[in-house]
């Protein structure tokens, strides 16, 4: 009977241990539920991809051939944010933006899994340090929430690994250049080149 008790005592003691540390399991799963509630990207439902139309303006060139001068006219383009934000005075942080909505093209929506794949490299990538200079973006992501209201855009520059929001609530880290091909390989996929 001493063996027995010992042996019950022991499966006490473990079923005991357990519970407790399922309890345990269950509360970080609830706490990690809800601090993902909060965050901007748990209220995004639906995305479109877009591109970005370049800036154009007509130029009169002059030039001088065989001692002939000749006027050419050409169209010079370059890409631009359609992003129009007002920053606070003590540093670059954004308040708010204007998405100049006449310069977005061929917009594409995103499958559900498609944008929860598009969420996790905007928002769970691990965050790089350095940052290019040059910013030509040329692609963006449009965010609406459960009511189709647009919440923002996120601006994306594949050639120097730069995006910028259009409010500080979609604000995305500094991403790692395999973060940035993921990305294009979605844009390609729709058929965004």
């Amino acid at each position: 009977m001493n063996f027995m008790n010992r042996y019950l005592f022991l499966l006490l003691i473990l079923f005991l241990s357990f519970s407790g540390l399922a309890q345990e399991i269950d509360s970080v799963r609830t706490d990690s539920l809800l601090s993902y509630a909060e965050l901007p990207q748990s209220k995004i439902t639906r995305a479109e991809l877009v591109q970005l139309a370049p800036l154009c303006s007509d130029e009169l060139h002059r030039v001088k051939v065989k001692g002939k001068l000749f006027k050419k006219k050409l169209q010079i383009c370059y890409a631009e944010s359609v992003l129009n934000c007002e920053y606070t005075d003590s540093e670059y942080t954004i308040l708010d933006c204007e998405i100049d909505t006449t310069r977005l093209r061929n917009k594409t929506p995103v499958n559900e899994i498609d944008l929860d794949s598009i969420l996790m490299i905007l928002y769970d990538s691990p965050e790089v340090s350095y940052l290019a200079v040059c910013y030509s973006p040329r692609h963006g992501i449009l965010m609406y929430d459960q009511d189709d209201e647009l919440i923002g855009m996120v601006e994306i520059c594949f050639e120097c690994d730069r995006t910028l929001a259009s409010n500080s609530d979609l604000e995305v880290k500094l991403l790692s250049g395999k973060a940035f091909n993921k990305l294009e390989q979605f844009f390609n996929k729709y058929g965004l080149k």
